[in-house]
C-alpha cells in the first residue's frame, strides 16, 4: 500500500523548509552587512568632521545644501547666512539652495545647529553636499591616471567530456546524429565506410556558364507580363467573347434602368396631375355650395324684390346667371358620382 496524498505533501514541505530557512538567513546576513557598512561610513565622516572642528580657529571651506526655501528669497538667505562666513557659488532654486561657505569652526557649529530649525514657516534643512561636479571633473583630470591590472589568473572552467550515447557524434561543439544509409540488401552502415558511396567518373570544368534567359514563375513576374499583354491589345479569343457578353449584359441592365426610371417620372406626373384636378374640383365644389345656399336662402323668403330703378332687362340677365349656375350644379355632381 502507497502512502495517502496528504502525507506526501507533507513530507515534500519538510525537505522544502530547511532549504527555504537557509535562503532567508542568507538574506538577513547579507542585508545586515550592508546596514554595518552605512554605519560604520557615517561614523568615519563624523569623526572626520569632529577632527576639523577641534580647532576653533581652524579654516574650514565645505559646500551646503539647504533645502525648506519656500517664502525665502536669495538676498534674504545671503543676509542670514552671511554672518557665520564669506559665501560664494551660490546655486539656488524654487526651494532650495548650493553654497560654499569659507569659515572658522566656531562659526561653522554655529551654522550646523540651524539646522530644524523654523524661518518663515518653514524647516530649514541644512547638510553638507556632494562637490560640484565641474570642480570633481577639474581634480579627475589634474590627476594622474591608474593603470589598473587586469586579472590574468580567471576561474577556467574546466570542460569533462560526457559519455554520449549511441548513434551520436559530436561536431564544432553540437550534438548530431550519426547518418545511416540503408543498402539494397537491407543492411545499415555507418557513415565513413567506403561501401556507402558511390564515385562518379565526370570530365572535370573549369568555369560555370549562368544563363540569364531562365524563365521567372513567380508570382509578382507573371502579373507584370500579364498586365503589359493586356496594355498592347493582345487577347485571346476567351477573352473577347467575355468582353463581349460583359459589354451586352452592361448594355441591357442600363436600359431596364432607364425604363424604370421614365416609368417613375410618368407615374408622378399623373399622380401631380390628379392631386391638382381634385384640389379644383373640391375648390368648385366649395364655391358652388356657397352659391346654392344663398339661392336657397332667397327661395325660401318666397319674395322677390324689384329696384325702382332697375329696368326690366337687368330683372331678365339675373335669371338667366341662376339658371347657369343650376346647370353647372347638376355637372359637378354627375362628374363626381
Amino acid at each position: 500500500m502507497g502512502k495517502p496524498q496528504n502525507q506526501n505533501k507533507a513530507d515534500k514541505q519538510d525537505q522544502t523548509e530547511p532549504t527555504k530557512i537557509s535562503r532567508n538567513s542568507e538574506l538577513k546576513a547579507r542585508a545586515e552587512k550592508k546596514i554595518s557598512k552605512k554605519l560604520e561610513k557615517q561614523k568615519a565622516k563624523q569623526k572626520e568632521l569632529l577632527k576639523e572642528l577641534e580647532d576653533p580657529n581652524a579654516e574650514i571651506s565645505k559646500r551646503l545644501y539647504i533645502g525648506g526655501l519656500v517664502d525665502i528669497s536669495e538676498q534674504e538667505l545671503y543676509q542670514k547666512l552671511s554672518i557665520f562666513g564669506n559665501i560664494s557659488n551660490t546655486d539656488y532654486k524654487n526651494d532650495y539652495a548650493f553654497i560654499t561657505i569659507k569659515s572658522n569652526a566656531a562659526n561653522y557649529k554655529k551654522l550646523l545647529k540651524l539646522n530644524g530649525t523654523k524661518w518663515k514657516k518653514s524647516n530649514l534643512k541644512i547638510q553638507e553636499a556632494k562637490q560640484h561636479y565641474l570642480i570633481k571633473l577639474k581634480r579627475e583630470q589634474s590627476e594622474p591616471e591608474v593603470i589598473k591590472k587586469r586579472n590574468t589568473k580567471k576561474n577556467m572552467v574546466q570542460f569533462q567530456p560526457l559519455n554520449l550515447k549511441k548513434g551520436w557524434i559530436r561536431i564544432n561543439g553540437r550534438l548530431v546524429a550519426k547518418l545511416k544509409q540503408r543498402l539494397p540488401n537491407g543492411r545499415q552502415t555507418q557513415p565513413g565506410m567506403k561501401n556507402t558511396f558511390t564515385k562518379f567518373d565526370l570530365e572535370p570544368i573549369d568555369k560555370l556558364e549562368i544563363n540569364f534567359e531562365t524563365t521567372d514563375l513567380s508570382k509578382e513576374t507573371h502579373q507584370r507580363l500579364e498586365k503589359q499583354r493586356l496594355l498592347a491589345g493582345n487577347f485571346t479569343e476567351q477573352e473577347q467573347q467575355l468582353a463581349r457578353q460583359c459589354f451586352l449584359d452592361y448594355k441591357t441592365e442600363m436600359e431596364r434602368k432607364e425604363k424604370e426610371r421614365m416609368e417613375l417620372n410618368l407615374s408622378k406626373k399623373k399622380y401631380e396631375l390628379l392631386l391638382k384636378e381634385r384640389l379644383e374640383r373640391q375648390n368648385e365644389k366649395v364655391l358652388l355650395d356657397s352659391v346654392v345656399q344663398k339661392i336657397m336662402n332667397n327661395e325660401s323668403m318666397n319674395v322677390v324684390e324689384f329696384d325702382e330703378d332697375v329696368s326690366l332687362e337687368e330683372d331678365e340677365e339675373k335669371i338667366v346667371v341662376d339658371q347657369s349656375l343650376k346647370s353647372k350644379l347638376d355637372l359637378f355632381d354627375s362628374d363626381s358620382e
